[in-house]
């Protein structure tokens, strides 16, 4: 098929159709050498990623977009929660649900509410983070099998902790 170009209009390559120079898709130069319209890209783009080849590409691109920009992903997250409040109730529920139904957390639910309810009733007192001495800090079981005894740690060193 040649490709016949005229004042504003391109022949797509894929559907044959003459399309508009702005609904063409473009490459950083210009023009892309496809010569395709960005709907048959999008066409393309969506059989690919149902590859196993493309699935595994696509989530490799996400890990690494998430480990260089992870400010940018705070940010992405934040404002599809803003936008989407019952999708991610939802979401959340589920995970909730999940993690309470599975027999290996019972213990730690258990001590999780000791812990709540020793702070309601003031028989516990929070702390400061024992590292760094920030006041928004969490309660860390070294043992659930001791609910009451617990490290007192900011987030960012609880998540330390736990990722070691």
């Amino acid at each position: 098929m040649e490709i016949k170009i005229t004042k504003n209009w391109y022949e797509c390559k894929d559907c044959g159709f003459a399309v508009d120079v702005d609904d063409m898709l473009k490459s950083r130069e210009g023009l892309s050498s496809i010569c395709i319209c960005k709907e048959c890209y999008a066409k393309r783009k969506k059989l690919f990623y149902k590859t196993d080849y493309g699935g595994n590409y696509c989530r490799q691109m996400s890990r690494r977009f998430a480990k260089l920009h992870p400010e940018r992903i705070k940010e992405i997250y934040k404002k599809w929660r803003q936008n989407h409040p019952e999708k991610y109730k939802e979401l959340n529920n589920k995970r909730r649900k999940s993690f309470e139904s599975n027999p290996n957390n019972k213990i730690k639910i258990s001590a999780h509410s000791k812990v709540r309810y020793a702070l309601k009733i003031k028989k516990m007192f929070k702390k400061p983070c024992e590292v760094c001495g920030d006041i928004k800090s969490q309660a860390h079981h070294p043992d659930y099998t001791e609910p009451l005894k617990v490290r007192w740690l900011c987030q960012k060193h609880h998540l330390k902790l736990h990722n070691k």
